[in-house]
């Protein structure tokens, strides 16, 4: 029989929460995972397994948690972070728990500075790439001219069209995605935050919503979105949006106020670096759009998919915050940055 971890409403200490979600973590993974073989590899009976997860007074040994802690997985850095919220869920002195606070805080900080330079030094190597990919563009053309030998170098920083520049930007976040992908396959399995959780925190917290301003879904203004981290580098969304505006208009019998609204209904599915809280991200959207407006005689309906790059973090909390630009591929509706705010759960 099949005997899975569920979650309830009640407060757990927050070693056992991590722990939980590491179970929860490589459930998602292993459909065959169950605790009571996790028990029967680490020579406990099945309910003092279940026991010590759902009963705060109940703790393992250090070598038995150490043991635990193996089977699921953590490095050896994470078990030490992991003895340290235990020390701390434990810790009955306000000195001592202030001090054991100061530290995971250090260390939270310590994290999120790591990740921000990890995120900026593949950034520029990345940037190096799409130079090199962009060139090779160049002499691959059919408008390049073979009698011409030297061909001045073309860079993304000079002054050039528009849309030469989007689709530059795009081959650059691109490229980003597929070289982080392949770093994050080499990479070891066994990675950490600072509270010795997933280092993923985008398969810790699930389901979120959050506002897009300037167009999420595209195009709109403010829309409403709720999205779900199908994979640690796929995240699902639907959105909503509406704007209205009432212009005064002259008429025989006077003025009158006129009506317009655009709604927007889209959905789109976001691609990130696995592995990686602050990341670049590519996006897929579709997007149903509909005018109705006394001005025009029918209302205007039209389906729009558009392309999204730019940048994603969700943080250990479950915030979340993006921003980048969408680019339609098949209609009018001209290119526009987004901002993303929202929260995770």
């Amino acid at each position: 029989m099949t005997c899975r971890v569920t979650f309830g409403s009640e407060i757990f200490m927050r070693y056992k929460k991590i722990i939980r979600q590491r179970i929860s973590h490589l459930q998602g993974e292993q459909s065959d995972f169950t605790l009571a073989d996790l028990a029967l590899s680490l020579g406990i009976d099945p309910s003092y397994l279940s026991r010590f997860l759902g009963d705060p007074d109940t703790h393992f040994s250090d070598d038995l948690l150490y043991r635990l802690a193996k089977r699921l997985r953590f490095s050896e850095r994470e078990f030490d972070q992991l003895l340290l919220n235990r020390e701390f869920d434990r810790a009955t002195q306000p000195e001592r728990r202030k001090h054991l606070e100061l530290i995971l805080r250090s260390q939270s900080l310590h994290r999120w500075d790591a990740d921000v330079k990890r995120f900026i030094v593949q950034l520029k190597e990345l940037l190096r790439v799409a130079e090199q990919v962009n060139d090779f563009a160049e002499k691959c053309s059919p408008s390049a001219s073979p009698s011409v030998s030297h061909r001045p170098k073309v860079s993304l920083t000079n002054k050039e069209n528009p849309m030469n520049k989007t689709k530059k930007l795009f081959i650059v976040m691109l490229a980003t995605l597929v070289v982080g992908q392949a770093n994050a396959a080499n990479a070891p399995v066994n990675q950490s935050t600072s509270t010795g959780s997933p280092s993923d925190n985008r398969t810790a917290k699930k389901l979120g919503a959050y506002i897009g301003i300037l167009g999420d879904p595209h195009p709109t203004v403010i829309g409403i979105n709720i999205a779900y981290n199908v994979l640690d580098f796929m995240r699902a969304s639907l959105g909503f949006g509406k704007v209205s505006v009432s212009t005064l208009t002259a008429g025989p019998s006077g003025f009158a106020t006129e009506d317009t609204s655009m709604t927007t209904i889209g959905v789109a599915a976001k691609f990130l670096v696995p592995g990686w809280n602050l990341s670049p991200s590519a996006s897929l959207g579709y997007s149903h759009v509909s005018i109705d407006s006394a001005v025009i005689a029918s209302d205007y309906k039209s389906s729009n998919f558009y392309l999204g790059l730019g940048g994603d973090w969700q943080a250990e909390s479950g915030f979340n915050l993006g921003a980048g630009m969408n680019l339609s591929l098949n209609s009018g509706a001209p290119a526009a940055p987004y901002i993303n705010v929202g929260m995770f759960f």
